[in-house]
């Protein structure tokens, strides 16, 4: 038989309009994701992966 995987539920989130969603606390933290990063969203082994790649320059984050 196979290894079975154990994962850890760090929150849940609801999809609203326009299909946006919430980063809570609990993700945000370990990841020190602020106002204004950048992540990236892979599709790995059946499963969805964030992953903070870096901030936009400030000169960026006038016309957000």
């Amino acid at each position: 038989m196979g290894a079975v995987e154990f994962m850890s539920v760090l929150a849940v989130t609801r999809v609203g309009k326009y299909y946006r969603t919430t980063i809570s606390r609990e993700v945000r933290k370990p990841l020190n994701i602020r106002e204004h990063d950048e992540i990236e969203w892979i599709f790995e082994n059946n499963k969805i992966v964030i992953r903070k790649i870096g901030t936009l320059p400030i000169a960026m984050n006038t016309f957000l």
